[in-house]
């Protein structure tokens, strides 16, 4: 009678083994292939709609109003974060001792409808963190409002604030109902437009040749180092999409010394270890700063806009714990938009060590021509 050995058995069993996963790469491969290629042909139908819609707009089709007021938009070609926030806080302090400012944003994530001025009363929820985070900062010299339809927002702004005479437009670029006088344009350093590819496929919210509505455009997240050589690079890979006058220019993150969250007397954290927390667009940038400055021991990334809960909140309290049992002592540092939310909830953290990174922007030296004083010529020549 025949007998299989144990050495056939395994041989068997081993050449079974490689088929299935010869069969499985190949489903892999065959999927993914299916996918890229959906996503490709939406990413083109995606275009084919949003070319029609700027053709409508440019060709007068659509009806574009302009506010009143000198109005200034930052606003990007991409989903995710390029640092819309810092640069609109950037032009409130450059105009905020001549002018008479608000500030217009959609107020993504909150929980009411329509146009609002923030009052005392607010909060992240009822006009967004972004907002929330001008209203802290800078309220009551600049009006902080927000409105899914900034047409009719800009109009209600100039009859309850008569005294405006410059808006600054949040993520407004793609809102093409509103016709701001300056179109600033933002291009993330570390994901370049010029080098994307449209939604779904990418992360383009319309074509790199959008880029001409762009009366300047700064480059984003610029690392400090950047030789004029790569400089000089990226700016020809723009001016393939921008108008030959457009000027461009580059900006970088500044984080400025941690601040308590809820104990002020703590002027800074009590230990170089610390965890991270974030919800924002692009978390790595914020750990990389952590890195730099402190040992980042952990590091917990939340989706953009978070609306942290009470589950959210015990995640993060029993990851401090874990840690602290073997760092003895460890602070927790977050994003300052992510603060604004976490900042009423003293009776859940309170006793927890919690700091906020502050983050401004600067816009780098330009050899011929200087970006304050390029947009304030800008803002006086669109004066009525």
């Amino acid at each position: 009678m025949f007998r299989i050995t144990i050495t056939q058995k395994a041989h068997y069993f081993t050449a079974q083994q490689q088929k299935t996963e010869k069969k499985l790469k190949i489903y892999n491969f065959i999927m993914q292939f299916l996918l890229q290629f959906f996503l490709k042909i939406a990413s083109l139908l995606f275009g084919i709609v949003i070319k029609l819609r700027n053709d409508a707009y440019d060709k007068k089709f659509f009806k574009a109003v302009r506010p009143k007021s000198v109005a200034i938009s930052v606003g990007n070609l991409n989903v995710g974060g390029t640092g819309k926030t810092p640069h609109i806080e950037y032009l409130i302090r450059l105009f905020v001792a001549s002018h008479s400012i608000a500030t217009l944003s959609r107020g993504y994530g909150r929980k009411t409808k329509g146009f609002r001025i923030a009052q005392i009363s607010d909060n992240a929820q009822s006009i967004g963190d972004e907002p929330m985070q001008f209203f802290q900062k800078f309220a009551p010299q600049v009006a902080v409002c927000v409105g899914e339809k900034r047409v009719e927002a800009a109009e209600q702004i100039q009859k309850e604030r008569p005294e405006t005479n410059l808006l600054l437009l949040d993520d407004a670029f793609q809102h093409r109902a509103i016709a701001p006088h300056i179109q600033i344009l933002l291009c993330d350093y570390n994901r370049p437009f010029y080098q994307d590819a449209l939604l779904p496929f990418g992360r383009l919210r319309e074509h790199p040749r959008g880029a001409k509505r762009a009366d300047a455009i700064i480059v984003s997240k610029t690392p400090t180092g950047i030789s004029e050589h790569e400089k000089q690079d990226i700016v020809n890979n723009l001016k393939r999409y921008t108008k030959s006058e457009t000027p461009i220019f580059f900006s970088s993150i500044r984080y400025a010394t941690p601040i308590p969250l809820f104990h002020t007397n703590q002027k800074q954290p009590h230990t170089r270890h610390v965890l991270g927390v974030s919800g924002i667009a692009q978390p790595k940038v914020f750990e990389r700063a952590l890195a730099q400055r402190f040992e980042l021991i952990e590091a917990i990334a939340f989706p953009d806009h978070r609306d942290y809960n009470l589950a959210d909140y015990e995640k993060i309290r029993k990851k401090w714990q874990s840690i602290q049992s073997s760092f003895d002592k460890i602070s927790i540092i977050i994003t300052e938009k992510d603060a604004v939310k976490w900042r009423n909830q003293k009776a859940i953290l309170g006793e927890l060590p919690i700091f906020y990174l502050p983050i401004e922007v600067y816009v780098q030296p330009h050899p011929q021509l200087h970006f304050d004083t390029w947009l304030a010529e800008q803002v006086a020549k669109n004066k009525k």
